[in-house]
């Protein structure tokens, strides 16, 4: 997890990789905590994928430090 507060917009929307790099973790330990229910997402009508919001991302990243 990186030290200091990730650069994302807490209006934005991020798919899992961008998420992870973000938050300084592999994208297995960010599924992980999605499966907790440690991080909130929605998904893509679009696609079908999973997206997270800047505001969750940096509400995990509060939470863990």
């Amino acid at each position: 997890m990186v030290p200091t507060i990730p650069n994302v917009s807490p209006e934005g929307r991020y798919e899992l990789k961008a998420a992870a790099e973000a938050l300084g973790i592999d994208k297995s330990t960010l599924c992980r905590y999605r499966q907790e229910g440690l991080i909130k997402t929605t998904i893509r009508r679009s696609n079908g994928r999973t997206i997270y919001s800047g505001a969750e991302i940096i509400r995990l990243w509060k939470s863990m430090m």
